[in-house]
């Protein structure tokens, strides 16, 4: 059985600092307050306010189990409410806690409903038990396959991949920062339809492997140490081969996946060193049981923004990192991300960068992107031409970002995906509110949803 959407609430702190009294909501429920955490029903699982560092080393909330920090999903509360187009301040923090527990309670729904039809074995109490969602997600895929002895080198953040792409493009302060993203339930069945690698791997040198086209036209899977010379601008400012943004993650990046040496040599010259050369390949998502399919694929999905997270954290759960053993205290030994977790990162990658280059050949400011994402600095002048650009490139924006709704938009995405990219743009909140009980309901009352909300 999985959990009902009402197992789930929200909790806003009053002060992050002392995060004592606040407001709390259960799904479908009004908001109401409390004065201490022991008011907090632990019957439910509940979201809150609070980053990581308020959460585990600023206060006590950690150690209680029905508790999940804001990060605890792949989206923060202020920006699922941004992407509905709810302003907090407007609302109030009843009205916001609202809003955010119908929010938490679809994607954990949903959620639950993922674990329950992959891993039917698995008690539903069991279900929540991480400090991510993606975490949680994890069982529905099998036993990750991650690097041993020497692989581990290769397989480190900074030396093979990043997690955030980040460009060269300058871009003026006063710009507005405005994101824009590919609709994630399309994104996560995307990545799942990637290839993905299977071991043992084996290391092999430059006479053993032939060129990087040789390499690349090989059927086995391969993760290559490379030498770049002579870059088009494109890979420089746009694909940022070995640019990151976060400074702890610095790295001199000379290996990559076998779908980015077929990238790279394209656009650049490419000299290979060696490769770690696997067995064989296969589609990342043909490892789910069957049961999970309908739950991913039903045409009405598309319109539900919890199912959409739900499943962007599902297919971020191969990027887990592997577990610490004891008494292991440099991440260098043990690696970052699993052989299927890099082959995920290099598909995320891969399908944003043609996007990418679109929006800056048609003069938008690109600072990073990923995950399905795409960050750009957009002068005030310029936005409702960034947004016809981002909707005929498939791309929906946050719902606050737009100025003025649009009754007509060129979609260049989906066409499946059509209805929620004419809702988004549309601005049509009541509307994507009321869609989004699909995730809260049974499968046999989706129409019926879909009807009473498009009346």
């Amino acid at each position: 059985m999985s959990l009902p959407a009402e197992r789930f609430g929200y909790v806003h702190f009053d002060f992050l600092d002392l995060p004592r009294e606040g407001w709390l909501a259960i799904h479908g429920e009004e908001a109401r307050r409390f004065r201490s955490p022991a008011e907090i029903p632990s019957d439910r699982i509940f979201w809150c306010n609070l980053d990581w560092q308020h959460f585990h080393r600023g206060s006590s909330l950690g150690r209680m189990g029905h508790m999940r920090h804001a990060s605890y999903l792949p989206i923060r509360p202020a920006d699922a409410m941004a992407e509905f187009g709810l302003d907090a301040d407007l609302l109030g923090p009843a009205e916001a806690t609202r809003y955010l527990a119908l929010m938490f309670g679809g994607v954990m729904a949903w959620s639950s409903r993922l674990l329950s039809a992959a891993v039917p074995d698995l008690p539903d109490e069991r279900h929540f038990t991480k400090d991510s969602l993606r975490e949680d997600l994890l069982p529905i895929f099998p036993p990750l396959e991650f690097p041993k002895g020497d692989e581990v080198h290769a397989l480190l953040e900074g030396h093979s991949y990043h997690n955030v792409s980040s460009t060269l493009v300058p871009y003026r302060k006063e710009a507005l920062k405005l994101i824009v993203r590919r609709p994630r339930l399309r994104h996560a069945l995307d990545i799942l339809a990637s290839p993905s690698p299977a071991g043992p791997y084996r290391f092999l040198l430059p006479e053993d492997l032939g060129t990087v086209d040789d390499v690349v036209e090989d059927e086995r899977p391969a993760l290559g140490k490379l030498r770049l010379k002579g870059p088009s601008d494109a890979v420089f400012e746009l694909y940022g081969f070995s640019n990151t943004i976060s400074r702890a993650k610095r790295a001199v990046r000379s290996w990559a996946a076998h779908p980015e040496m077929d990238a790279l040599r394209r656009m650049a010259e490419v000299e290979i060193e060696g490769a770690w050369v696997g067995k064989g390949y296969r589609p990342l998502g043909s490892v789910l049981p069957e049961a999970v399919d309908p739950l991913l694929n039903g045409r009405l999905l598309r319109v539900s923004w919890s199912v959409g997270v739900a499943s962007e954290a599902m297919w971020r759960a191969v990027l887990t990192p592997p577990p610490k053993p004891r008494g292991v205290g440099q991440s260098a030994r043990i690696g970052d991300i699993s052989w299927q977790g890099l082959w995920a990162r290099a598909a995320d990658k891969l399908i944003l960068f043609p996007l990418v280059r679109s929006l800056s050949e048609k003069g938008h400011d690109v600072s990073s992107y990923g995950f399905g994402w795409i960050l750009c600095f957009v002068d005030e002048p310029r936005v409702e031409e960034f947004l016809d650009d981002a909707a005929g490139l498939g791309l929906i924006p946050r719902i606050t970002d737009i100025p003025k709704a649009r009754a007509n938009i060129s979609w260049g995405g989906n066409k499946l995906d059509f209805p929620l990219a004419k809702l988004v743009y549309g601005k049509e909140i009541d509307r994507l509110i009321a869609l989004d009980a699909i995730a809260a309901n049974d499968p046999d009352k989706h129409g019926e949803i879909v009807a009473n909300a498009l009346s």
